[in-house]
């Protein structure tokens, strides 16, 4: 019998509110690293199980409520009162000369700048109630290392899960990072975030992946000898957005890594890792013809995403990685509607008013 694929997943989860270059108030959507990655393979048919804590707010119902629709189980997503949900602003800069658009994120509120560090620790209680209540899943993702990742990290490894830690900063208990490290499976990292990690990678991950932006990114694993190789990006004529590029690319490694009929991790081999990176990458490449995080979400189905996905891996040795003319005018033909109908979101509040 069929069953879907279950990710669970604890980090960063915020309402992503995205201001034009004019400041105006362009739109808003779930947002932070845990929650596109859940979001994305959540759109893509799998079964998205967060393990959060949100504020009763609105952003908090908004958060709620996107998940929801992309049939999340939510169990184990505590709504408290002594908190405020996680918001990030994304200002989009002025279009560089080559139309290759960039952004900024903020934790500060554009109307008052009062900044409100992102809350991504919870009470143990909610780490139990997910451990009781799911005890197994195909893949747990984090995206901080945090106590409570790090539980779940560590059930999930022994139950045989695969792990995926994508951290963006080491955070402040280094004897915690390298913890999670040792239950770890595949580590992911930025290289505007870590150059290079300061601790000694443990035997027990299988791959090591360092992204390089427009340059592609570079991986080692047993597979490899320990040894650096490198993926170049796919070319894009136009790049709309970067954001999310990461999250979609780490969403198409796991999703491509879920079709290896072994689930037994450790024969991972080198073949299927490279082209369950490009699979990830063509995914990015895909998102960055659109504006946010989950853009592409909004201008093509499912259905529709996979097919180009996976198109544009088999073209990739003819047209040297290069999103062809077809694919391309389709997107940008369904963008325009899109974008048209979109218009903006609803006026931008001050985050001390009443809510």
């Amino acid at each position: 019998m069929w069953q879907q694929n279950r990710i669970v997943g604890t980090g960063l989860f915020a309402l992503d509110v995205i201001l034009g270059a004019d400041s105006r108030r362009l739109g808003s959507a779930l947002g932070g690293s845990t929650g596109n990655v859940l979001s994305i393979l959540g759109a893509l048919g799998w079964t998205a199980t967060p393990v959060a804590s949100f504020g009763q707010d609105i952003a908090g119902e908004r958060l709620c409520n996107e998940l929801q629709s992309i049939g999340a189980d939510l169990r184990f997503v505590d709504r408290s009162s002594a908190q405020r949900t996680n918001v990030i602003y994304q200002h989009q800069l002025p279009t560089s000369r080559n139309g290759s658009a960039t952004h900024r994120f903020s934790f500060a509120c554009p109307c008052c700048g009062e900044k409100h560090h992102p809350v991504v620790e919870f009470d143990g209680s909610i780490v139990s109630k997910a451990l009781e209540g799911q005890a197994q899943t195909d893949v747990f993702y984090l995206d901080r290392p945090t106590r409570a990742g790090y539980e779940l990290a560590k059930s999930y490894h022994e139950s045989g899960a695969l792990v995926v830690f994508e951290p963006s900063s080491a955070g402040d208990d280094p004897e915690l990072f390298e913890a999670i490290l040792h239950h770890a499976h595949i580590v992911k990292y930025a290289d505007e975030r870590f150059k290079a990690l300061s601790c000694d990678m443990p035997s027990s991950v299988l791959a090591e992946i360092q992204t390089l932006g427009a340059s592609g990114l570079r991986f080692r694993s047993a597979a490899t000898g320990r040894a650096w190789r490198q993926l170049s990006a796919f070319a894009v004529p136009q790049v709309e957005d970067t954001s999310g590029a990461g999250d979609w690319c780490t969403a198409g490694l796991v999703y491509a890594l879920l079709q290896r009929c072994s689930r037994t991790w450790h024969d991972l081999r080198e073949l299927e890792l490279e082209h369950a990176l490009a699979f990830g990458q063509a995914l990015s490449s895909l998102n960055c013809l659109t504006r946010g995080a989950r853009g592409l979400l909004k201008i093509l189905t499912p259905a529709e995403i996979l097919s180009l996905a996976w198109e544009l891996c088999a073209d990739r040795a003819n047209q040297q990685g290069l999103l062809g003319a077809k694919q391309f005018g389709k997107l940008t033909q369904q963008k325009a509607q899109t974008l048209t109908l979109e218009g903006h979101d609803a006026p931008q509040v001050c985050c001390s008013a009443k809510s």
